[in-house]
């Protein structure tokens, strides 16, 4: 109470101050009343803020702004209240920002659809739902509000496909700078995983260069990377070809076939060097050829060189092992059977 004390009595006389101040305004008739009146007016305001930043030392200066403005411009009761602006609740402002960190892991939080993202499910509901939501979601992303906008980037990136994190790299793009902050923060979330999981996998390697096993998980962490639809086209393609180099270091450790080679292949297939695809999959042993793996880079080579009879061939043969067949080459066969 004695450290307020001399700041109340101050904040008492800047209220006498500018009481005797506009009265003497008031009363301009007098001789020389307006002047005085004046300068009391402005020593009230003075004498406010001084008893405020006694009573407060921690003032900002939108306060401090606040108080003085106070003091000049309401009549009679401005100088005695200006001095006693409430403080901030600081325990509240540590509640406010509590529950902004709190909402912000809940937003970053993964969250796991609530529909199996499989194929022909026989559930209807869950077949349509996963056909129809990257059209849903794109349908947001060009007309929905900010807040929605935020919500389906985040959704897709849980989602976690390329076709959805291909949606998510085009809100990069987007004419709204809150939404593309949003896109590269969705990026930067989904990729973090990736690099520590190539970080560590290189670490081993930096340990023993002749790790069989760190070199074929290094090359699926690159290739898993650049397939997975988070990177621009260059970076897709740098991790390509490390993809590319670790699953050729993997085969001349002697890794287990057909893997080395698939991966290769595969990264060849997204450098779009055919070539180098087939030569991946020429070096194999005779007996991992017909593996169904294997049979899938082939039909995914043909399909890039627009060979789609060949594509079907090995769809086909997959059929008759008795092999899933992906989507993709199933659509290919089944457009084919109903032209027939």
């Amino acid at each position: 109470m004695s450290k307020l004390r001399p700041g109340t009595l101050v904040g008492a006389l800047a209220a006498l101050c500018g009481t005797a101040g506009v009265w003497l305004i008031v009363r301009s008739e007098l001789n020389g009343a307006l002047p005085v009146g004046l300068c009391a007016h402005g020593a009230a305001a003075w004498l406010a803020l001084w008893a405020a930043r006694r009573r407060r030392p921690d003032l900002s200066q939108t306060e401090r702004d606040t108080v003085l403005l106070t003091a000049l411009f309401v009549p009679l009761f401005g100088p005695a209240m200006a001095p006693y602006l409430p403080a901030p609740d600081k325990e509240q402002d540590e509640e406010a920002a509590k529950e902004i960190f709190d909402r912000y892991k809940e937003y970053i939080k993964p969250q796991v659809p609530d529909y199996e993202r499989s194929l022909f499910t026989g559930d209807i509901d869950k077949d349509l739902a996963r056909e129809l939501d990257v059209e849903s979601y794109t349908e947001v992303l060009s007309h929905g509000s900010t807040d929605q906008k935020r919500n389906a980037l985040k959704a897709l990136a849980d989602l976690g496909e390329p076709k959805h994190l291909a949606l998510v790299r085009a809100c990069i793009k987007d004419p709204e700078h809150e939404v593309r902050l949003y896109a590269y923060g969705e990026l930067s979330r989904v990729s973090r995983p990736h690099e520590e999981r190539i970080d560590k996998q290189m670490r081993k390697l930096q340990e023993n260069a002749d790790d069989v096993d760190a070199s074929a998980a290094a090359a699926d962490a690159h290739f898993c990377f650049a397939f997975s639809g988070i990177l621009d086209p260059g970076m897709a393609a740098f991790h390509y070809k490390e993809a590319s180099k670790a699953a050729a270091h993997a085969a001349a450790l002697g890794a287990p076939q057909p893997g080395p080679a698939i991966l290769a292949a595969r990264s060849w297939c997204g450098l779009r060097d055919l070539d180098q695809a087939l030569a991946a999959l020429g070096a194999l042993e005779p007996v991992h050829r017909g593996a169904d793996a294997v049979r899938v880079v082939r039909a995914e080579i043909a399909y890039l060189q627009r060979d789609f009879d060949a594509a079907r061939a090995e769809a086909h043969a997959l059929r008759d092992a008795g092999a899933d067949v992906p989507e993709w080459l199933q659509a290919l066969v089944e457009t084919a059977e109903a032209g027939a």
